[in-house]
């Protein structure tokens, strides 16, 4: 990744915060219908930097990430590498598979 792309990591920033904090109260969380007690499988066909697709799985979703980008798909592997690799993260990671490709 160069110092101007993009960068995601699940466990600090604006993003981490948000995510340390959400709960059901969270709109796209509402908007699918997910909760721990009715966990669903979702497809994310636009992965992008994976801030959906890893709020879907903090709440007990199996997430499917697509992200068609060469660029972005290297970027959330290392991403969900490194929160598999966090104690705290580690259980949501486990809940998200990417795949490279054109949804």
């Amino acid at each position: 990744m160069t110092a101007k792309g993009p960068k995601t990591d699940f466990a600090t920033g604006r993003f981490g915060y948000r995510a340390a904090r959400f709960g059901q109260s969270e709109p796209l969380l509402r908007a699918v219908g997910s909760s721990k007690s009715r966990p669903l499988n979702i497809v994310d066909a636009t992965g992008g930097l994976g801030h959906d697709g890893f709020l879907l799985a903090a709440s007990g979703a199996q997430v499917t990430l697509i992200e068609r980008s060469t660029v972005m798909f290297a970027e959330l592997e290392r991403a969900l590498a490194d929160a598999r690799q966090n104690g705290d993260l580690a259980e949501i990671a486990a809940r998200m598979t990417l795949l490279l490709g054109d949804s």
